[in-house]
């Protein structure tokens, strides 16, 4: 709760939930977005010790139980490092120690030959990245605060309604057919959804201010 007294200050703060999936989703990854603006990528970054040891001994796993799932693996890896001693962990814990020095030896490198030009691109893909983080904590505090779900518009219900009577193969096609079927509709169609949204909006403020009323309660607000 610590985290909501920081963002949620005034009801203006709430706007941010409404664009955050949106704002988040949109910014590409860094490797992609790298490539695209023709950087070189950086070197990769060093394993762990643990990561090392799950790499050198994941075949051997599988010998003798090919049909595990990934899952299953990463638990019975885990359960295999948590029951070595620190002798036997050593090894591995070396093996990261030089991975971590060549590392960065090979990051300066590959940062002194970057144009300044790359240099700014990369300090701008990191903070996008950084507001991407931003943004997903924001929505993930909010939502597990019970924050109630902002209200449809009159249009997004008319193409949620039409969804319910699909088998929707392809995404793209059906919005695309919802949205020029929306414009042939007549007013006192789309009236049945612009009453459908009236109740939605009314709805919303009513477990806006009931959710506000305890947060600020709890002291969260």
């Amino acid at each position: 709760m610590a985290f909501l007294r920081g963002i949620a200050r005034s009801a203006e703060n709430f706007f941010i939930f409404k664009n955050c999936q949106k704002n988040g989703w949109n910014i590409e990854s860094s490797f992609s977005a790298k490539k695209a603006l023709d950087i070189p990528l950086p070197p990769k970054k060093p394993l762990t010790a643990y990561m090392i040891f799950c790499q050198d001994n994941r075949k051997e796993l599988l010998k003798g139980n090919p049909s595990l799932t990934s899952i299953e693996q990463i638990k019975k890896l885990a359960a295999q490092w948590s029951l070595l001693s620190l002798d036997k962990r050593e090894p591995y814990e070396i093996k990261a120690r030089e991975s971590t020095v060549l590392y960065g030896e090979a990051h300066k490198e590959y940062y002194e030959k970057l144009t300044e030009e790359q240099k700014k691109e990369i300090a701008k893909l990191k903070a996008e990245k950084r507001e991407a983080r931003r943004l997903f904590k924001l929505k993930k505090a909010l939502k597990e605060s019970g924050i109630p779900k902002l209200p449809l518009k009159a249009y997004a219900l008319f193409v949620q309604s039409e969804a319910k009577n699909r088998d929707i193969k392809q995404p793209a096609e059906f919005i695309k057919e919802s949205a020029e079927k929306w414009k042939t509709l007549s007013e006192a169609e789309k009236k049945k959804f612009d009453d459908l949204a009236e109740e939605e909006k009314k709805r919303y403020g009513k477990e806006f201010e009931k959710w506000r009323r305890k947060m600020i309660a709890d002291g969260s607000l």
